[in-house]
């Protein structure tokens, strides 16, 4: 095959390609949402916006005429033609990206590389890492005003920031040569592909601690949440950040308190609703969920509220006034 039947076959499929391309970003894209519940989502879960790319045309002639490979159809077989990355920020996230792209049944998907599968094989390497996979149309569809036929492949890389920094590190430094690199770069590559392997699983661990200490805070607001409504009967004009927030600041004094505590401790007290009520209009704290918990600390742990409260002393004292409390030498 020459040079120029390589580009003319290229450029007859580019509308296809970029048209197949924009198409797996926009189905990978709203699964996604569908699994993480909004766009805002998405676009947190993603470190690199999603992004098509199309192959340049000397690398395209470069990889099918001159890199040494024995293809059957030195066009055909590549497969990179055109490629779309996903950039997450833990190796757990890749596995969600993996489960969206192979759960879609419009797409045959082949998975050229799998850096999990390459570690088993080679437990000693620490190498380039990604999955890799390959789409192409089941049928043929019509998109982005193209005819996009079976034959059409877009290249999918799934990775972690961390591999995304090291491959573009590494990429044309170790891997595109057909010399062998210098040792010495190879071992500094490695040394650095070990790092980040590492980095991850502190990453992990350091996220699975903070996740679990926000699902105790979330659930304790929707507890608290609930109790208000129920105890009140008010309109939500509720802040959930900043009741979230307040927990975690308190979290040294909340301790084990769960929401069965307040209302528990509410009860006991006698606390009725009309002291929320009266108060709900002119005091913000009054108008949050978390005004409960306040009450439970003021009478159970109040040198330990003293101590941790963030804001200004004087912001608590309708919360004393409402238990019939004197703030008076307490703050």
């Amino acid at each position: 095959m020459t040079e120029k039947e390589v580009l003319d076959r290229f450029r007859s499929d580019i509308p296809a390609l970029r048209a197949w391309s924009h198409f797996v970003v926009y189905v990978v894209l709203r699964r996604l949402r569908s699994a993480l519940g909004s766009r805002e989502a998405v676009e947190a879960f993603l470190k690199i916006p999603a992004t098509s790319r199309l192959k340049g045309e000397d690398s395209l002639v470069y990889k099918a005429l001159y890199r040494g490979k024995t293809y059957d159809d030195p066009y055909e077989d590549i497969t990179d033609r055109v490629g779309v990355r996903f950039v997450v920020l833990l190796l757990r996230d890749v596995d969600r990206i993996k489960e969206v792209i192979e759960g879609y049944a419009g797409w045959s998907c082949s998975r050229d590389r799998d850096f999990e599968e390459e570690r088993q094989l080679r437990p000693y390497e620490f190498n380039y890492q990604a999955v890799h996979y390959v789409l192409r149309p089941r049928a043929t569809v019509s998109a982005c005003g193209a005819s996009i036929h079976q034959r059409i492949p877009c290249e999918v890389q799934v990775k972690t920031l961390l591999q995304h920094a090291y491959a573009e590190l590494t990429h044309d430094l170790v891997y595109k040569p057909r010399t062998a690199a210098d040792p010495t770069v190879l071992h500094e590559a490695a040394k650095s592909m070990a790092l980040a392997e590492t980095a991850d699983d502190l990453f992990m661990s350091a996220n699975s601690k903070f996740e679990s200490a926000g699902r105790q805070h979330s659930e304790l607001y929707r507890g608290l949440s609930e109790i208000y409504q129920r105890m009140c009967g008010l309109a939500d004009q509720a802040d959930e950040r900043f009741n979230i927030l307040l927990i975690e600041e308190l979290s040294k004094v909340v301790g084990d308190v769960r929401a069965h505590d307040v209302e528990t401790l509410l009860a006991n007290e006698g606390v009725s609703p009309d002291c929320i009520k009266q108060r709900h209009q002119g005091d913000f704290l009054f108008r949050q969920p978390v005004v409960l918990l306040l009450m439970l600390l003021v009478r159970q742990r109040e040198a330990q509220l003293r101590e941790h409260w963030p804001f200004p002393p004087r912001l608590l004292q309708g919360v004393y006034t409402a238990l019939g409390m004197s703030a008076s030498g307490c703050l």
